[in-house]
């Protein structure tokens, strides 16, 4: 092989290389100025040909940077620098685009030529300046984060800690912090934070908890954390603590809870002032009727009794309970039909007899079916069992069903409803329960079946 072939052969292959490794090299004749490039280099400065000056090269460049490439060049040809190595920007003649370019040379002062090798590194600038700008924000997120934020190591130690976390703590300095360890720290272990910092790296999941941290600097302070673990690649390089001062929210939490608790004092006091107040209206309302020479004034007395009765018992029923809201049907009606029997002195001749489901009512609800439990009992007692003698029975039942309906019956064995109507039909009582049943979604529906059955079907 002839030694123009074995040329031809290696400088493909050199060409080849250059291209696989996006590097190009160049030649500057000193003596007749004259600048060769290969290939790649041309592709890389965006220039046909094989043969173009330094002249060119420096038109190409952008103008803050033409003066220190023709100064990098002569102190090189000179000998006043033995280095050639410099970074300048292009603006590529065939596509316009900027291209940023590193260059390292040497020069040959025996062939009197400058040889060098020339790179586009303009994606590796713009990668290094977004990680640099996004190391910047991080910085200054970090810095000035209103969240105390610690990072840690697998073995406790403290790796970054930023301005508020000290201030959090009460420190002097970084340096005095970072002598810490986490997770041997006796106050912290004290505080049950390295418990729970130990748990994260053990169990690799989050953690989240509050304390009370009294510091070795003197600041005590109510810390909400959450330590969460730090993955690179998959595997747990540390820990990262975000800590946020909440004294101030504990402090407002407490306030608020010890005004509810006198709150729920007050509203205990005014509802058992109520219900006394209540009781001495029924007593007074009972005594004046037992009192009463007229039998018509006397009913009245009693009926009006019964009804302030029925609002006493849900008064004791939902404000001796926890919850205000609502009550168990089945308590506060077992209460309330022993209640209005007890005013009857013929009531120990009658069994009355009870079926109540036990499910929740809101007290509106609850005092409205309370006030027509109390007119159906008192209107049976008053006229189901006049001059009967025999087994007397009163049946109450409270049924829920399943598409949220309820289902009030009252009924009684004695003489039954006088051509279809009760023996109050034309009464004030029997118009107020008709009113509540409307109040609460149903009809009143009444009819004669061994005795008077009042049917009340209600929306929960």
């Amino acid at each position: 092989m002839d030694n123009d072939h074995r040329f031809e052969r290696s400088s493909d292959y050199f060409e080849k290389v250059q291209r696989l490794a996006r590097v190009g090299s160049w030649v500057y004749h000193v003596a007749s100025a004259r600048f060769t490039a290969s290939k790649e280099a041309q592709n890389i400065y965006g220039i046909s040909g094989e043969d173009f000056s330094l002249e060119m090269i420096r038109s190409i460049s952008v103008p803050e940077d033409r003066k220190s490439l023709q100064d990098e060049m002569r102190n090189l040809v000179s000998g006043a620098s033995d280095t050639y190595d410099i970074e300048f920007s292009i603006k590529r003649p065939n596509d316009g685009r900027i291209a940023v370019i590193h260059s390292v040379a040497d020069f040959d002062p025996e062939q009197n030529r400058v040889v060098g090798v020339l790179q586009d590194i303009t994606e590796s600038r713009r990668t290094e300046k977004a990680l640099a700008e996004s190391e910047q924000m991080y910085r200054s997120l970090f810095d000035h984060s209103v969240s105390g934020i610690v990072y840690s190591n697998l073995d406790g130690k403290i790796i970054e800690i930023n301005k508020k976390m000290l201030e959090l703590l009460g420190s002097p300095s970084i340096e005095e912090t970072k002598k810490i360890n986490l997770l041997t720290f006796p106050l912290l272990v004290s505080s049950g934070f390295s418990g729970d910092l130990r748990r994260t790296i053990e169990t690799k999941d989050p953690v989240s908890n509050s304390m009370l941290y009294q510091s070795k600097w003197g600041s005590e302070h109510y810390l909400e954390y959450s330590l969460n673990p730090i993955r690179i690649d998959g595997n747990i390089t540390g820990i990262m603590a975000k800590i946020e001062d909440i004294t101030d929210r504990k402090a407002a939490e407490v306030k608020i809870e010890t005004l509810l608790k006198e709150k729920d004092l007050i509203l205990r006091e005014v509802h058992h002032r109520i219900k006394n107040n209540m009781a001495w209206v029924e007593s007074l309302l009972r005594l004046q009727g037992d009192e009463a020479a007229n039998e018509g004034e006397k009913t009245a007395l009693m009926d009006a009794a019964g009804r302030v009765g029925s609002l006493r018992v849900l008064y004791e029923s939902l404000f001796e309970s926890e919850e205000f809201r609502e009550t168990s049907s089945a308590v506060y009606l077992s209460n309330l039909i022993g209640d209005i029997t007890e005013v009857f002195y013929q009531s120990r001749d009658v069994d009355i007899r009870t079926h109540i489901d036990d499910f929740q009512l809101s007290p509106g609800k609850l005092f409205h079916l309370g006030i027509i439990i109390n007119e159906l009992v008192t209107n049976c007692m008053k006229y189901a069992f006049k001059n009967m003698s025999g087994e007397k029975i009163i049946e109450i039942s409270v049924s829920r069903s399943k598409d949220e309906t309820a289902c009030l019956v009252v009924r009684d064995n004695g003489r039954g409803l006088p051509d279809g109507e009760s023996g109050d039909s034309t009464g004030f009582g029997l118009m107020l329960i008709r009113m509540l049943a409307e109040q609460l979604g149903g009809n009143l529906e009444y009819r004669n079946d061994g005795g008077a059955v009042f049917t009340i079907e209600f929306m929960l």
